[in-house]
């Protein structure tokens, strides 16, 4: 789908008369879901997809701008989707890139009718994805902001019964949003805030934030290898709490420092640790690829039932971007946050974090713009992770138990019901203030 625009215009063209003729026509039962796509999506593809679609969401009714990676056009966006492989997951991300889509397609009809274009190109993704029509029918063009139609797009998809296409767009494990923020705060850091309440035992679920299972738990769209724990100083213990020693007060070191060592017997993941961690991050879009080496301090503390990890950038050492083949160090001078998962007494698990990121201006492709985007997608993901089987990361350490469970106590003729009707994430680009959820690692402490 290199030219979807002009495919599509070849199909209109030469479609049309056998579809009047024939009367060849989508139907409103026909199945979201079907069979596979011959050539299903790469991981990669199906970030792309996300981060496009959140994109262009997030700017109508004014005109598309591309500040960072230009969004990939939404047909290809909502195609990428439609092929993920992974079927666990892509009910939960074909639901979140509906309903933007169907809050983008009535506000540019309510506020800018003339956008013909626009309007057609979020048509077509809904399509794409095969939406039906009675979503954005019933939607409307009500006022209210973006967030209020998304949520509002949410609770159409949950009011239907089976048998309606959009009942497939239902949860049956249920990471509820109970809030989500992301944007740009003081001094140019991109944030995103969020709470998640699963059904889920809490217990069950410290895979989902521990540092060694990012790459089996979220896949191939964000590591090009498993982040290892590498040698460095020994923890500091401050009122009973150890705290992560880099091994420079300086994220950016030049010349730079020895390549760290993995540690010959690494922690076990979901089990209490601290030390240095390597991660090798990877970021793809429309046909561009960036990667950043760092070191980051890393303590995991608590119990199964009860996880948290917090950590902070130690060196930001290598990064290149292709294929124009450019490359340097220093690429974030931040990178700070929190994970954590509890049991708050209802049964259900609750999630909460928060990320703050800044790019150096070493770090071409205005990186800045394009933050607050991804960390809208990192909070989505974060809720379908939750419900992401515990064997995904074999070596965790957590109850047997949980290896056998189902992925949520709903049962399956039952699809979730969450108690704030929220399926959205304010921002991106609204003016964020001040964080507050409080990140001990990140600067200042707080």
């Amino acid at each position: 789908m290199k030219h979807p625009r002009i495919a599509l215009a070849v199909f209109v063209a030469l479609g049309l008369a056998c579809y009047v003729v024939l009367g060849l026509r989508r139907t409103a039962a026909a199945p979201i879901f079907g069979p596979p796509c011959d050539d299903p999506s790469t991981n990669e593809q199906v970030f792309v997809g996300l981060y496009s679609i959140y994109y262009r969401a997030a700017h109508v009714p004014a005109t598309p701008r591309a500040l960072g990676w230009p969004p990939a056009p939404l047909v290809t966006a909502a195609h990428y989707l439609r092929c993920d492989p992974e079927t666990d997951r892509r009910r939960y991300r074909v639901r979140y890139a509906a309903i933007k889509l169907a809050t983008g397609l009535v506000t540019l009809q309510r506020d800018a009718p003339h956008a013909e274009h626009a309007i057609d190109e979020f048509k077509d993704a809904l399509k794409e994805l095969r939406i039906p029509d009675s979503l954005t029918n019933e939607l409307g063009h009500p006022p209210g902001s973006p967030g209020y139609l998304e949520d509002q797009a949410g609770i159409i998809i949950d009011s239907k019964p089976p048998g309606d296409p959009l009942y497939e767009l239902q949860r049956s494990c249920c990471p509820c949003l109970e809030s989500c923020r992301s944007g740009t705060a003081a001094e140019g850091i991109a944030v995103v805030e969020f709470t998640i309440d699963v059904n889920r035992k809490a217990e069950c679920l410290p895979h989902v934030f521990d540092p060694l299972c990012w790459k089996k738990v979220f896949g191939d769209k964000f590591f090009n290898t498993d982040p290892q724990v590498v040698d460095g100083p020994a923890c500091t213990i401050s009122s009973a709490t150890p705290v992560p020693t880099c091994r420079t007060a300086q994220t950016c070191n030049q010349p730079l420092l020895m390549a760290p060592t993995p540690l010959n017997m690494q922690p076990a993941p979901a089990a209490p640790w601290c030390g240095l961690l390597f991660e090798d991050v990877r970021v793809l879009a429309n046909g561009i690829t960036a990667n950043a080496k760092n070191v980051l301090g890393v303590r995991t503390t608590g119990t199964p039932a009860s996880y948290r990890m917090d950590y902070e950038l130690c060196e930001a050492r290598e990064w290149s971007v292709t294929p124009t083949i450019v490359s340097g160090n220093c690429a974030p001078d931040i990178d700070c946050g929190y994970a954590s998962v509890a049991d708050p007494g209802t049964g259900n698990a609750s999630l909460s974090g928060t990320k703050r990121l800044r790019f150096t201006s070493n770090f071409p492709n205005n990186a800045n713009d394009w933050a607050p985007t991804a960390l809208e997608v990192l909070a989505t993901e974060t809720a379908t992770a939750a419900c992401v089987a515990s064997a995904s990361c074999p070596a965790a350490n957590l109850p047997a138990s949980c290896a056998s469970t189902t992925q949520g106590s709903t049962p399956s003729d039952e699809h979730c019901k969450c108690d704030k009707d929220i399926d959205h994430c304010d921002g991106p680009f609204d003016t964020f203030g001040d964080p507050s959820f409080g990140a001990p690692l990140c600067p200042g402490g707080k």
